[in-house]
């Protein structure tokens, strides 16, 4: 008698197809090669000022433009990439938000379409600037450098929160 190879058949196609769900639907939308250029941080209203002093460790916002020569390095830094991003004078990119916050996984609240992240709560900064009438965000982990995030997502918890 001779074993038939329909459970072994009927078990791989059910791997495929639960293989093939784990996918992202809008992975192959996007032009090879292509670019993009920053876009703003999409308000429903007013942002939040929760006031506090640049200088100091991440806990506030100013809301009006910086000098640049008062801020911590690494917010110099995303003042700097996001005047050249936007060719805005350093002089005029406003700090909206300088926080602590835990983001929900290890994409730091700027995930990218197809990639996956540690499930795990992720201590971590964000920094939304101004610039020219739209607001910009930059997001970290721990004490790490600052990236632009075009896509935001927000943190978890933020230190207003917990």
């Amino acid at each position: 008698m001779r074993p038939t190879a329909g459970p072994t058949v009927l078990g791989l196609a059910a791997l495929l197809l639960a293989l093939g769900s784990c996918g992202d639907p809008d992975v192959g939308d996007e032009t090879p090669g292509a670019t993009s250029s920053p876009s703003a941080i999409p308000t429903d209203g007013p942002t939040t000022d929760r006031t506090a002093d640049p200088t100091a460790s991440p806990t506030g916002s100013t809301g009006r433009p910086s000098d640049p020569a008062s801020l911590p390095p690494d917010v110099r830094t995303a003042v700097d990439d996001l005047a050249g991003r936007t060719g805005v004078d350093p002089g005029e990119i406003a700090v909206v938000v300088f926080e602590t916050v835990t983001w929900s996984d290890g994409s730091i609240g700027c995930p990218e379409p197809g990639k996956a992240y540690t499930q795990a709560l992720v201590d971590g900064r964000r920094l939304v600037l101004a610039a020219g009438g739209s607001e910009f965000a930059y997001h970290g982990e721990g004490q790490g450098p600052l990236a632009y995030c075009a896509s935001p997502v927000p943190p978890a918890e933020t230190a207003e929160t917990r």
